[in-house]
């Protein structure tokens, strides 16, 4: 498993996330014109090169985000319960950072997202880090109410930044 904090550019898992990230992948105006259901708008593509490589930098800076949660969450919860082999949902798991920081750690993870597109930059971040799906899984969710897992299927449920996007 690769524990570095530089990305490989060249590598095939990379570029497919890159790709979700443009296809709207992390993209917080996920709800239609009415606020009722998710969806993610693409981003445009740039024709200036200052604005391609600010663009490309954010997309880059959104992978490496895994190394921030690791330190900045991750590490926190360790001190409190031991992850190593815990059953975890990070419910709205988005590109699916904090999920593989988690499964690095050990945790068995599941990430649950509403949008297809952050799903599609979860799963060619857990093949860039070369985990398995015992490790890491994203799964598509419904923005409506309930989850698809019985009562007590987890040890740990963990979410970062989703409160603030779940429409009252």
């Amino acid at each position: 498993m690769q524990n570095i904090q530089k990305v490989d550019e060249k590598n095939k898992y990379y570029k497919e996330f890159i790709e979700a990230y443009m296809n709207g992948a992390s993209k917080q105006d996920i709800y239609d014109d009415l606020g009722q259901n998710y969806s993610c708008s693409k981003r445009t593509p740039h024709s200036n090169i200052k604005d391609i490589n600010r663009q490309h930098n954010d997309a880059k800076d959104e992978f490496l985000r895994v190394f921030e949660h690791m330190h900045d969450i991750v590490n926190y919860v360790e001190r409190v319960i031991d992850i190593k082999g815990k059953k975890i949902l990070d419910f709205g798991c988005g590109t699916g950072a904090l999920s593989i920081a988690l499964a690095m750690k050990g945790g068995n993870v599941i990430g649950v997202d509403p949008t297809q597109a952050s799903l599609h930059a979860c799963e060619a971040r857990r093949k860039y880090f070369e985990l398995d799906t015992s490790s890491f899984t994203p799964r598509l969710v419904s923005s409506n109410p309930g989850l698809p897992f019985e009562e007590k299927s987890f040890d740990i449920v963990i979410t970062n930044s989703v409160m603030e996007f779940i429409p009252s």
